[in-house]
């Protein structure tokens, strides 16, 4: 409760003074706004078909396996290089 009132005590002194209590309204005002526009260029993106969709997460997985297999063989082959130098 003290946690609380410590808590929601400024904000309410905050928004009893007028221009806080405009720059608030604004604020939310601005943030709906936000969300509205946010809502609207969601509904003219094009979401890809499930099928679409696996092939390219397929293909993003392989992908990331592969680079990973060439990292890894790259890492042995410098180590090996390495070892050959400090003896």
């Amino acid at each position: 409760m003290g946690l609380l009132l410590i808590v929601l005590l400024p904000i309410a002194v905050l928004f009893l003074i007028k221009p806080t209590r405009l720059f608030l309204i604004s604020m939310v005002l601005n943030l709906r706004a936000f969300g509205k526009e946010v809502m609207e260029e969601l509904k003219k993106v094009s979401w890809p078909a499930r099928t679409e969709l696996k092939n390219s997460t397929g293909l993003v997985i392989l992908s990331t396996l592969m680079l990973a297999l060439f990292v890894w063989v790259i890492d042995l082959a410098l180590r090996a290089v390495m070892a050959l130098i400090v003896r």
